[in-house]
């Protein structure tokens, strides 16, 4: 006979029925499953939304193109010696120049709208009507398009910032076919039009390429490749720019790193219901194992059971992590329009719904992994007779446990710390930095469930005089360890990582404040345009003309031009090229020199990542991308500057001009005459009337920008740390609620005896006030440690080397809330605790 049939029978009857009938526990579970979940879904959301928005504006410029010709720069780096090669490679049906710049539009005073600008030929037939290339296919349209949805937000005096200044958009002709280009936040114009208004003469940012049918898009690309030159890449026609790539990848992992842990909460929160479950259940399975079932039934059951639930709260999550994403979404789309011009709009796929549906599913596994093990060693004959077999920890095992998780901690720290020492220019130091935060991630987090019970033991030693209810508390708090610990983790972690967050953002405030009092900034006037000022990677600068206005500004002795260059084209090797025209070197370095001289001897100096990446040390050489081919630069130094993650350059302006052209700069400083005012220089260039785009920022001003910038940045952090309050609402909720099951005989019990409802209220209730108080005590140790071994690994991913601040204010505002959310979690337990039935809690087994 077959066994399988029978086994399947088995499960459906004592595992799966039971999911047909909605229990609390039941219910828990999925909510368990579905706060965790949602965190981590919420970032794959973020991301499929950028990869969506960036491919949508590439599938609307070129229509049938399906390859990119990009070339060494971001922004006009691609010749049209390059452009002829691509075109002329067998296999290559059309070949599409475009100019994409990025730049404002103001739509009325004081407003200002990012737009994208494309300057195409009459190839581009979507983007151009009929009329306006009539006369001859090759003839550019003349004038500006702009989208209807464009032109009913303009304003007489509305303009259109380029490099040579301002272009009204007075006579702007609207087409119909642009509002669905961008969301109808686009220009289009010439291509002859927009290499002169862009500073792009004699080049193009992008040529998109239209096979011949049949032809291997694989193979073609190949073909191109070879034809462009290795310094100019051929990728996918929907891939995202460089500068967007760059950017995103800078917090991409910190927000990765925080939803992981709100998954481990749920896989927490869920191995509580399981191992609860499992333990009621102990009779049942004792008399199936009795009569012969194999032990697969005991193993799969509970494992499916699990996995059941955590799919359902997977999906449930999924939903959650669509709301979650919308405000992080905002924040990314800000930093997207400035390098891209592309706003990111959220997208959500049934993709996204069946991940969901699999992280439950693996959260569900995971959590049932050990509880099913530990279920598989109960004492068949010890159950049948009616012997109960609660395990509990000794107060030794606790206490070890705690020093154990506390030394690995420790260790994964001092781990952390020589994995990032001198810049971590060692190939083995970022690996041993990464696995030192992991270690001391996850054992902190354990430390801080083993130290819990072990100091409300502590204190229920010492409060032998309290009255019975809250010593019955404490002492229920001790014998279970592991429901206390579930608890103390999720309201610690809340602590903890609001505690960072508030550390982080407080260190960066003060770094840019030290930073800017070190620079020519600390007492000049910084110039920017309205469009440069919204990221690097946006054209429209500064004009040669006004340049040389401002130098005979009153008061204003000198004129520091500052620019950057983003060269390659793929995500990992992309080099964000600076120069100076007045050098300064107050960052620390690691290897070399860093000096004026050198960089006026073509010298350059590179951040840390950027010499790991390369395997850079001083006097090495260091092949560049430029858009006539590649040219090696000689290292001087490396020094800790975070710009561009770390991957950056820097050298003197000549040099710059050597390999790249002259450029427009994208902002200045004035150097103002001792004993004189930056305010007095602002207005005095204001009275010039050099032109309504310029933006003059003072010391002060400019201070206040860059941490409103950084603040603006860290608001996903925000998200997901409030976030994390719901999660520890929902545990000890769920904690108090599942073992409130477990305890009615204890509650009845206590009842009989003469403990009123109100008596047990508070015992609840008390059970959560002295968790949450000592577990967000803490997590704020946690916290520190925390923050030590992440400002070890955050120069790894985001560039820049952040001082240890602790924010201490972030603990006196988060650790109150932490409990009272706690407290408020016991209320409903505690209410129910004070409504069990006596006489049906003692014979409850």
């Amino acid at each position: 006979m077959d066994a399988s049939p029978e086994m399947g029978r088995v499960i459906r009857l004592l595992n799966l029925r039971r999911l047909t009938s909605i229990r609390l526990r039941m219910v828990i579970a999925v909510v368990a499953v579905a706060a965790g979940s949602s965190l981590a879904l919420s970032v794959v959301i973020v991301s499929e939304s950028i990869s969506h928005s960036i491919k949508q504006l590439s599938q609307e410029v070129a229509t049938g193109a399906n390859l990119r010709v990009v070339g060494a720069t971001s922004t006009g780096g691609v010749n049209f010696a390059a452009l002829h090669a691509a075109a002329s490679t067998p296999g290559v049906a059309e070949a599409i120049p475009v100019v994409q710049a990025i730049t404002v539009v103001r739509t009325k005073p004081r407003h200002h709208q990012t737009v994208v600008v494309l300057g195409v030929t009459c190839g581009a037939s979507a983007l151009f009507p009929a009329p306006a290339c009539a006369t001859s296919t090759s003839s550019p349209p003349s004038g500006i398009f702009i989208a209807p949805a464009l032109q009913r937000r303009l304003v007489g005096s509305s303009w259109l910032q380029t490099d040579d200044g301002l272009q009204s958009l007075r006579t702007a002709t609207a087409n119909p076919a642009l509002d669905h280009v961008n969301h109808g936040d686009v220009v289009v114009m010439s291509l002859a039009q927009s290499q002169r208004e862009f500073d792009r003469i004699g080049r193009v940012d992008d040529v998109y390429l239209v096979p011949v049918a049949d032809v291997s898009a694989r193979a073609l690309r190949a073909r191109v490749a070879r034809a462009v030159g290795a310094w100019d890449g051929v990728v996918n026609a929907t891939s995202a720019p460089p500068a967007v790539s760059l950017a995103l990848g800078a917090f991409t992992p910190i927000l990765a790193l925080l939803a992981l842990l709100a998954a481990a909460i749920a896989v927490v929160l869920m191995y509580n219901v399981i191992s609860l479950t499992l333990v009621e259940r102990r009779r049942e399975h004792a008399i199936i194992a009795s009569i012969g079932a194999p032990p697969s039934v005991l193993v799969l059951g509970p494992l499916l059971e699990a996995g059941v639930l955590g799919a359902v709260g997977g999906l449930v999550g999924a939903a959650g992590g669509v709301i979650l994403a919308r405000p992080i979404i905002s924040t990314v789309s800000t930093f997207a329009l400035g390098l891209s011009g592309v706003p990111i709009t959220e997208h959500t796929t049934p993709s996204t719904f069946v991940v969901g549906v699999a992280v439950g599913l693996v959260i569900g596994v995971l959590a049932a992994a050990v509880p099913v093990r530990r279920a598989m060693r109960v004492d068949i004959a010890a159950e049948l007779s009616g012997r109960e077999q609660r395990e509990r920890s000794s107060s030794r095992a606790t206490w070890r446990a705690a020093m154990t998780y506390t030394a690995v901690a420790v260790a994964g720290a001092v781990v952390a710390w020589f994995g990032e020492r001198n810049g971590s220019l060692n190939s083995w130091q970022p690996a041993a930095a990464f696995l030192g935060f992991g270690v001391t991630t996850l054992s902190s987090i354990l430390a801080l469930g083993a130290w819990t019970p072990v100091f409300i033991r502590f204190l229920s030693s010492g409060r032998r005089r309290r009255g019975g209810v809250v010593r019955l508390g404490l002492a229920n708090l001790v014998r279970e360890p592991g429901r206390t610990g579930v608890m103390a983790i999720a309201i610690g972690a809340t602590v903890g990582v609001a505690f960072i967050t508030g550390s982080y953002n407080h260190a960066i405030d003060q770094d840019i404040a030290s930073g800017l009092a070190k620079s020519p900034q600390a007492h000049g006037v910084v110039v920017t345009t309205v469009a440069g000022g919204n990221g690097f990677n946006t054209d429209a600068r500064i004009p040669t003309g006004v340049l040389s206005r401002l130098a005979r500004l009153p008061g204003v002795t000198d004129v520091d031009h500052y620019d950057d260059v983003l060269a390659g084209y793929t995500p990992g090797h992309l080099t964000l090229i600076e120069s100076d025209s007045r050098p300064t070197f107050h960052l620390h370095v690691y290897a070399g020199t860093a000096d004026a001289a050198a960089l006026a001897h073509g010298q350059v100096v590179v951040g840390a990542n950027l010499a790991r990446r390369d395997h850079l040390r001083p006097g090495a050489l260091l092949p560049v991308d430029t858009p006539s081919g590649f040219v090696s630069v000689r290292v001087r130094g490396i020094w800790d500057n975070g710009d561009a993650t770390g991957d950056n350059l820097s050298m003197s302006v000549a040099e710059a001009t050597r390999l790249f052209g002259a450029q427009h700069p994208a902002a200045v400083a004035l150097v103002v005459a001792p004993g004189t005012s930056p305010a007095s220089v602002v207005a005095a260039a204001r009275a010039a009337h050099l032109g309504s785009y310029l933006k003059y920022a003072t010391p002060a001003k400019e201070l206040r920008t860059s941490q409103s910038s950084i603040s603006s940045q860290l608001a996903p952090f925000l998200v997901l740390q409030r976030a994390l309050l719901l999660v520890s609402f929902i545990s000890v909720l769920s904690t108090l609620l599942l073992v409130g099951v477990q305890r009615r005989r204890e509650f009845g019990l206590l009842a009989a005896v003469g403990m009123t409802p109100k008596e047990l209220f508070r015992m609840v209730v008390a059970e959560a006030l002295v968790v949450g108080v000592v577990a967000a005590a803490l997590g704020s140790v946690v916290g520190f440690l925390s923050l030590a071994t992440l400002l070890d690994v955050t120069p790894l991913v985001a560039g820049y080397h952040d001082t240890y601040a602790p924010d201490l204010l972030s603990l006196a505002v988060y650790a109150p809330i932490a409990v009272v959310v706690a407290v408020a979690a016991a209320l409903w337990p505690g209410w129910r605790a004070s409504r069990t039935p006596i006489l049906e809690a003692l014979t409850y087994e």
